[in-house]
C-alpha cells in the first residue's frame, strides 16, 4: 500500500524546514506536482521520472534531489517499490543550507552530486540502512541542521514579512510587500528573487491559488467563488491560474484528483506548522 506521513521538525531545525515526510509505493504511480516551495528528496528505493516546465528527467535511487521552487505544475512518476524520505525547506533554509538563490534553481530538479556539500551524501549511506522512517528523517534533519548553521540570511525580516503577505489571503497587492518591507521596489524584486525563486507578482499568484486550492479540500467547497474570496476578478481568471499553478481546472481537480490531493493535504495538517508558509505550500 501507498504510505505517507508528516513529520514536525526539532525546535532546532525550523528557522530552516517546515516539514519532513516519508513515501513509498510498491507498484508505478503517475502523479500531478503543483507549485511547490523547494524540497530536498532522496530516493532511497525505486526511481521517478519528473517533468517541469517541458523538460523531462529520470533518476534512479539511491539519489538525493535538489528540488528548486516551482512556479507552475508538473508530473511525477515513482517507478514500483520506490521510497523517498524529503523535508520541505523555508526560504532562509535554502540560503543558509546550500548557499544558492532560489532563482538558480528555479523550476529545476537537479543531483545534489555538485550541488550538496559532502554532508548530504555521507547520510545517505546511513539512510540506506535506516530500520524505520522515523530514524532515516532524523540523519536527514540533523544533517540540514548542521548545513544551516553555516550561515545566515541576512535579509530576515523581508523574508519573514514576504512570508506572512504570501501566506495571508487578505494581502493581495504587491504595494502592501514593499510598505511592509520599507524597501523600493528594485529591492524587494531582487530579494524576492534571491530568496522565494521569482518576481512579488508570480510569487502572489502562485500563493494565491495554492490557498484556494487548500481551501477546497479542507473546507470541502463546491464553488469556486468561496474557494477564490475576492482575489480573481471572474471565474476564467480563477481556472487560468488554477490550471497554471495545480495542473488541471477546479472541475478536474474536484471531479478527478481531489481525493488523492485531499489525503495529502489532509495528512500534512495533522502536524504542527509555525512557519507562515509552511502550511500553505
Amino acid at each position: 500500500m501507498v504510505q505517507l506521513r508528516y513529520f514536525e521538525p526539532a525546535p532546532a531545525a525550523r528557522p530552516h524546514i517546515s516539514c519532513l515526510y516519508s513515501f513509498s509505493t510498491p507498484f508505478a504511480m503517475t502523479d500531478m506536482l503543483r507549485a511547490e516551495v523547494p524540497n530536498l528528496r532522496i530516493f532511497l528505493k525505486g526511481g521517478v521520472t519528473v517533468t517541469r516546465a517541458g523538460e523531462r528527467r529520470t533518476y534512479r535511487a539511491p539519489v538525493i534531489l535538489l528540488c528548486g521552487p516551482t512556479m507552475n505544475a508538473g508530473t511525477i512518476e515513482m517507478w514500483p517499490d520506490t521510497t523517498l524520505i524529503g523535508a520541505s525547506i523555508l526560504p532562509a533554509g535554502w540560503h543558509a543550507c546550500f548557499g544558492l538563490d532560489a532563482s538558480e534553481m528555479t523550476n529545476r530538479f537537479e543531483d545534489c552530486e555538485g550541488i550538496a556539500p559532502v554532508l548530504l551524501k555521507s547520510v545517505l549511506d546511513a539512510m540506506q540502512e535506516a530500520s524505520t522512517p522515523e530514524v532515516a528523517i532524523a540523519y536527514l534533519e540533523h544533517a540540514l541542521v548542521r548545513l544551516g548553521a553555516q550561515r545566515e540570511a541576512r535579509q530576515q525580516p523581508f523574508i519573514d514579512a514576504a512570508s506572512i503577505w504570501l501566506a495571508t489571503g487578505n494581502i493581495s497587492q504587491v504595494d502592501n510587500l514593499l510598505a511592509e518591507a520599507d524597501l523600493s521596489q528594485r529591492q524587494v524584486e531582487r530579494l524576492c528573487h534571491r530568496y522565494f525563486g521569482g518576481s512579488p507578482k508570480r510569487l502572489q499568484r502562485k500563493f494565491r491559488t495554492l490557498r484556494a486550492n487548500n481551501a477546497l479540500v479542507w473546507n470541502d467547497l463546491t464553488d469556486w467563488r468561496d474557494a477564490a474570496g475576492e482575489d480573481y476578478y471572474d471565474q476564467s481568471h480563477f481556472i487560468r491560474d488554477f490550471k497554471e499553478f495545480i495542473g488541471f481546472t477546479p472541475k478536474q481537480f474536484s471531479n478527478e484528483y481531489r481525493a488523492l490531493m485531499r489525503s495529502a493535504l489532509v495528512l500534512r495538517r495533522t502536524i504542527q506548522h509555525v512557519h507562515p508558509i509552511s502550511l500553505v505550500a
